[in-house]
């Protein structure tokens, strides 16, 4: 009788520790995308594309950093929304950069040709 005992409490107790394992985890926060209006000009619109182009995609999404002449990788997880591109970032201070005059940032920077 006291092992028919000890082995229901086992089985009890893995079916609590089953249960309590499969309850859904937090996940990590999403970062926070910052959005900055463009009023659009041909060429601030040249300028996205050729960006967007850069990683051979057409995706909307331009992975590398303006702030640094489009020549780092920015980071997923520092991310601005502007004119329906997503734009990613290496710092947070080249976010902050951009971000005083996203504009004007985009219009001065060279695109460089496709690797």
């Amino acid at each position: 009788m006291r092992h028919a005992h000890r082995f229901t409490t086992v089985v009890i107790l893995i079916a609590i520790l089953t249960v309590a394992g499969c309850q859904q985890q937090p996940t990590a926060q999403q970062p926070a995308v910052r959005q900055w209006t463009l009023t659009m000009t041909p060429e601030l619109e040249a300028k996205l594309k050729a960006a967007d182009h850069l990683d051979g995609l057409d995706d909307s999404v331009i992975e590398h950093c303006f702030a640094c002449a489009l020549g780092m990788k920015g980071k997923k997880d520092l991310v601005a929304s502007a004119a329906n591109y997503e734009l990613h970032f290496c710092s947070e201070s080249c976010c902050n950069y951009v971000g005083k005059d996203p504009a004007k940032v985009i219009s001065e920077t060279a695109i460089p040709a496709p690797k």
